[in-house]
């Protein structure tokens, strides 16, 4: 292959770690210049049985991009857009562009991908996909999931296959032996667990007036575990002209997590928690989108009468302001997790339990998005060590782990990735967060 391919300590060490410095060392980095450089690590990687982990820029928070096999890196030579159609409002592009590139390309045509990440300049399309990622503005605009229409993927064995929707009038077909035989396999498994509906979400925002299901939207957040990607095609929508926030200050959290609910009844693109502690202030950023500035201040005056009718000072509104205080590299993040809002305040005060044992003090910021806070505990970084870390990491893991479903889902996941990686090469040791 052409592309670069590191055995090197100091180079594979620049891969060890993600943004919450979750750490595994990787048997070798590959940087392919191209997809047939790709699709030969792949196969080398294959013959030799090596597992092989799909990376973006590496600022997950739970590990997915780290692991002992042979890591690819794509960000370098794969970030082309491949296509581009204005009409269809789509645009098809290779795993390693980053989002900022990619918008700031789109918004030449008034387009844009509807997502606001932290760290927009670094994160990639390829690992927002593999994740599932949930942005700002999913509010409005929902998650990662919902902008994909198809995905070019490599399968475990080497198969080449276009997934998106599969049924009548569907995109995908079954081309090949390969999914000749996966295609009724995973069918199988939800009938004969009875989860049809949870493992493929054929009732829910996955399916169509037509029924038919998109397994490329579905493969959203398996995290590089069923699938390598080539390149997918997004779902694009009009760049809003006019984008007004305000700043909010809640006395506590427990005071802002009340009003969630008559603030999003107002239509907002994006509600930010830019930081908060458990006894302390919630500083909220909150966004509106859209192309009648009139209806935005409309909305803005009745979050005012909201905020006023707390006791607590005004918004201050702004035409220019971001989300509120970016994440950072420097911040030490221990781990993504989705709370619903009723548990919200029960979550933070038994987290807080958690990091108390350590002698810390949580940070805490996040988003709403879809009825539920996406929040990320921020630790000062003073004296904290390596296995430190590692055990605190632990404990909010297991802790986490009671808000995931561990029966039917557990045997789904389970099940799928034997029919898709019968191997367990893709990204061992990772179970994904298929289909939020």
């Amino acid at each position: 292959m052409q592309g670069e391919v590191f055995f090197d300590p100091a180079a594979k060490y620049a891969y060890t770690k993600d943004s919450a410095g979750h750490q595994e060392r990787p048997v070798a980095v590959a940087v392919p210049r191209s997809l047939l450089d790709f699709q030969i690590a792949l196969d080398i990687a294959r013959d030799l049985k090596v597992p092989v982990i799909s990376r973006g820029a590496g600022t997950s928070l739970r590990g997915q991009s780290v692991g002992e096999g042979l890591v690819i890196d794509t960000r370098h030579y794969l970030h082309r857009i491949l296509n581009l159609d204005r009409s269809a409002m789509t645009v098809k592009v290779e795993p390693g562009i980053s989002l900022a590139a990619l918008n700031a390309n789109l918004a030449t045509h008034d387009l844009w991908l509807a997502a606001d990440m932290p760290l927009a300049e670094e994160v990639t399309v390829g690992g927002m996909v593999g994740n599932n990622a949930v942005g700002y503005s999913a509010l409005r605009y929902g998650d990662t999931a919902k902008a994909v229409k198809t995905m070019d993927l490599i399968l475990a064995d080497g198969t080449q296959a276009l997934f998106g929707s599969f049924g009548d009038g569907g995109e995908m077909v079954l081309s090949n032996a390969r999914l000749n035989r996966l295609i009724p396999e995973l069918f199988q498994i939800a009938d004969t667990l009875g989860v049809k509906n949870q493992a493929f979400g054929v009732s829910s925002r996955f399916s169509n007036t037509a029924g038919l299901v998109n397994f490329a939207q579905w493969l959203a957040g398996a995290e590089g575990t069923l699938a390598t990607m080539q390149s997918v095609t997004l779902k694009l929508a009009r760049r809003p002209a006019h984008r007004l926030w305000a700043a909010v200050v809640f006395t506590d959290l427990a005071q802002m997590a009340s009003q969630i609910s008559a603030i999003a009844s107002l239509g907002p693109t994006a509600v930010v928690l830019t930081q908060a502690t458990t006894k302390g202030r919630a500083s909220v950023s909150i966004a509106f989108d859209g192309d009648d500035e009139r209806s935005l201040r409309l909305a803005l005056r009745d979050l005012e009468k909201i905020v006023v009718d707390l006791g607590l000072v005004p918004p201050v509104v702004s035409v220019d302001g971001a989300f509120g205080e970016p994440v950072s590299r420097q911040d030490l993040c221990l781990q993504d997790c989705l709370i619903p809002l009723p548990l919200l305040m029960d979550v933070v005060w038994q987290m807080d339990q958690i990091f108390a044992r350590f002698g810390m003090q949580s940070i805490w910021r996040g988003h709403v998005t879809q009825g539920a806070f996406y929040l990320r505990p921020t630790l000062a970084r003073t004296g904290i060590t390596p296995s430190r870390l590692e055990d605190i990491q632990v404990a909010v893991g297991e802790f986490l782990m009671r808000f995931r479903q561990q029966d039917a889902s557990a045997k789904v996941a389970a099940q799928i990735k034997a029919a898709f990686d019968p191997q367990n090469l893709l990204n061992p040791g990772r179970t994904g967060v298929l289909a939020r």
